[in-house]
């Protein structure tokens, strides 16, 4: 039996107009869309309609989701960007 996170686990992540896109699982019961920016000061991250959080490193995005090594290695890719 696989131990729940706790945190929504990305299914699908890419990488559209220098943002990743990440559509999340919530423990099957629903989907729900975040976007990770990455700034001139760490990154921004916005679980669409939810909230929107600046984090200081990559790390604290994973304590907001489960992914695996290929979206953090997307996250890594982000250019830097200004949010408006």
């Amino acid at each position: 039996m696989e131990l729940n996170s706790g945190k929504p686990k990305v299914i699908h992540s890419e990488i559209i107009d220098g943002r990743l896109e990440l559509t999340l699982d919530w423990f099957g019961l629903e989907t729900s869309h975040s976007i990770v920016t990455r700034t001139s000061k760490g990154f921004h991250y916005e679980n669409v309609g939810l909230m929107r959080r600046e984090l200081s490193c990559h790390d604290e995005i994973f304590k907001e989701i489960e992914g695996d090594d290929s979206v953090r290695a997307l996250i890594e890719k982000l250019p830097v960007m200004e949010i408006n």
